[in-house]
C-alpha cells in the first residue's frame, strides 16, 4: 500500500523532466489553436522617368608585348578617371569591371607569318562602369568619355528611383490591391479581415538597357540628344492578414 504512491510520485517527476504534457491531475495540457490567416499579393505596373543611369564603357590598349598592352589600357583608365573628375567632380561613381589580356588575334590573322612581329601584337581590355545619379547629364558624360579618345560606349542602363513619387505611389496602390483581394477572400469564407500580421515589399526593378552601336557612338559624339529613358517596373507586395471567422 505504501509502494504505489511512491511509484506514482516518481512517475510524475520523471514525466516533468522528460517534458510529457501531463499535469498533476493526469490531464493533457491544451495549446491555443493556430491563428487563421489569409495571404494575398498586389501588383501595379508603372512607367516613370529614370532616376539614375549606368554607362558601360570598353577601353583597349595595344602594344608589342603583354606588359606594354596592360600599361596602355591602364593609362587610358587613369585618363578616364581624371577627365570625368575634372568635368563632374565627385558627382559620378567610376569603377573598373572585367580585365583581359592576350595576343591581338585580329592583327596576327592579318600578318599570318608568326616570325613577323608588330607594334600591336598584344591587346588589353578594360571594362568600366560609370554610375550617373542624374540621368539628365548622361548625354554630357558620354560626350566627355568619347572626347577622351580610345573609348567605346557599350550601352546605358536606366533605373527607377525606388524612393521617387511614382514608385511610392505604385507601392501604395499595390497594398490597396492586396487588401481588396484579401477582403474578397474573407467574405467568401464568411468572415472578415483582422490585423496585418506581415507585409513585404517584393518589388524587383527592371532596368532599361540601351545598347550602343558604332553609329550611336558617332551620333553621340556629334551632340545628338539622347532622350531620358522611361523605365517600366512592377510594384509588388505580399501581405498576411488575420482572418476572423463568422464576420466578427
Amino acid at each position: 500500500m505504501v509502494e504505489r504512491p511512491r511509484k506514482l510520485h516518481q512517475w510524475i517527476i520523471l514525466s516533468a523532466l522528460l517534458g510529457f504534457p501531463w499535469s498533476l491531475q493526469g490531464q493533457a495540457t491544451r495549446q491555443a489553436p493556430p491563428e487563421s490567416q489569409i495571404m494575398t499579393t498586389g501588383e501595379v505596373e508603372i512607367t516613370a522617368p529614370a532616376g539614375s543611369a549606368t554607362i558601360f564603357v570598353a577601353l583597349q590598349g595595344v602594344a608589342p608585348d603583354a606588359p606594354g598592352a596592360a600599361d596602355s589600357v591602364l593609362a587610358r583608365w587613369e585618363g578616364i578617371e581624371a577627365g570625368l573628375a575634372e568635368s563632374f567632380g565627385s558627382e559620378l561613381t567610376v569603377r573598373p569591371t572585367g580585365f583581359g589580356l592576350g595576343e591581338n588575334q585580329e592583327v596576327r590573322r592579318q600578318v599570318r607569318d608568326p616570325a613577323i612581329r608588330t607594334s600591336e601584337d598584344f591587346l588589353a581590355h578594360q571594362g568600366v562602369e560609370v554610375f550617373v545619379p542624374n540621368p539628365e547629364v548622361v548625354q554630357e558624360v558620354i560626350i566627355t568619355l568619347l572626347n577622351l579618345g580610345k573609348t567605346r560606349i557599350l550601352g546605358v542602363t536606366y533605373s527607377l528611383d525606388p524612393m521617387g513619387p511614382e514608385a511610392l505611389d505604385a507601392l501604395e496602390r499595390a497594398m490597396v490591391a492586396a487588401r481588396g483581394r484579401a477582403e474578397a477572400m474573407a467574405r467568401g469564407l464568411g468572415g472578415s479581415l483582422g490585423r496585418v500580421i506581415n507585409a513585404r515589399d517584393q518589388t524587383r526593378p527592371r532596368p532599361s538597357y540601351s545598347p550602343f552601336t558604332q553609329l550611336s557612338n558617332t551620333l553621340a559624339a556629334t551632340g545628338v540628344q539622347i532622350p531620358n529613358q522611361q523605365v517600366v517596373a512592377t510594384a509588388s507586395v505580399a501581405v498576411t492578414w488575420e482572418f476572423i471567422p463568422g464576420g466578427a
